[in-house]
């Protein structure tokens, strides 16, 4: 079993994590060397520990439109993931992070409600409306260009 370690490209994580055919390889390619500690554990439902998965992206927050978003996007995510073919439009991971995130949101989240509660979240990062805890990069909290996206200014919604 190989993972792909963390001084690994984003391009050499997409291919392994694009080529895994069953869970193990799933979780060797999400959780380096067995460890728990990413934005998504898999290794409970490897282990049969107990069959979850553990979603730890999320920063802190007592704020409940926030966790109400987040809840919703991750069981949005499993049981949409789990209930529908694959989109083939999603294939390729060399479209624009705006366009990949509209994708996520059309074909497999599929909450225009939700949608839109994370592009006006995106726009107050970016306006740093948020101050610099809440930036998505040090560019951002530094008031430079997005090194994410590689813009400061508000994007155009899709209907």
């Amino acid at each position: 079993r190989r993972s792909v370690g963390v001084r690994s490209t984003n391009k050499e994580r997409h291919a392994r994590l694009a080529h895994s055919r069953n869970l193990q390889a799933l979780a060797d390619a999400m959780n380096v060397n067995g460890d728990r500690y990413y934005k998504l554990n898999l290794q409970n439902l490897c282990t049969g520990r107990q069959p979850t998965l553990k979603f730890r992206q999320h920063s802190a927050t007592v704020q409940y439109d926030k966790v109400n978003a987040w809840i919703r996007f991750c069981v949005a995510l499993v049981l949409n993931s789990a209930r529908l073919a694959p989109p083939s439009c999603m294939a390729s991971s060399n479209k624009p992070l705006d366009e990949q995130l509209e994708l996520l949101f059309h074909h497999v989240i599929k909450d225009r409600a939700l949608r839109d509660f994370y592009l006006d979240r995106q726009d107050q990062v970016m306006e740093h409306g948020g101050g610099a805890e809440e930036a998505c990069c040090a560019s951002c909290a530094h008031g430079n260009p997005c090194r994410t996206t590689g813009r400061a200014r508000k994007r155009q919604r899709t209907s």
